[in-house]
């Protein structure tokens, strides 16, 4: 997730990410960010190379059991799809062979886990099933709604 400060402390500028050595896993822009989820808060890096942890910005909650839009933000615990079957572990090629591991999808939330995800931002959460005759199917997760939830932690 990408917050939109890009001063720190009032009077550091954060640098273009695309001129560190995590060009690859963040946004090409001067945001405080978190790529990969390697620290508590958003962060940036200064002139200097130093790290400069972002303040003041709402941590937003992941752990709801809805999705937003495309479903790339998902977070939540459920594990079975909408027709009861078990989820696959995303970081296993069994029962079913795929391309949605860890290392390449760490972004989407897909991890050592059988928990339901949208890697492909297709909306509804989805995973592959562990029953050999269903490769997989989505899961019964309501879209999230601003009367029915909180986004953001203060």
């Amino acid at each position: 997730k990408q917050w939109y400060q890009r001063r720190v402390r009032g009077r550091v500028e954060c640098v273009n990410w695309n001129t560190t050595e995590l060009a690859r896993e963040a946004v090409a822009n001067e945001f405080c960010q978190n790529p990969g989820g390697r620290r508590e808060k958003p962060y940036c890096y200064g002139a200097d190379g130093s790290i400069l942890e972002c303040d003041n910005i709402p941590q937003c909650v992941w752990d709801r059991d809805c999705y937003v839009g495309n479903g790339a933000g998902y977070r939540g615990k459920v594990g079975v799809t909408s027709s009861g079957r078990r989820c696959q572990n995303w970081d296993s090629d069994f029962p079913h062979p795929h391309g949605f591991h860890s290392k390449t999808y760490g972004w989407a939330g897909i991890g050592p886990h059988s928990l339901c995800r949208s890697p492909e931002r297709s909306g509804q959460p989805w995973c592959y099933t562990t029953y050999l005759f269903q490769r997989w199917d989505t899961c019964d997760i309501p879209e999230c709604n601003r009367d029915d939830f909180s986004f953001y932690d203060f």
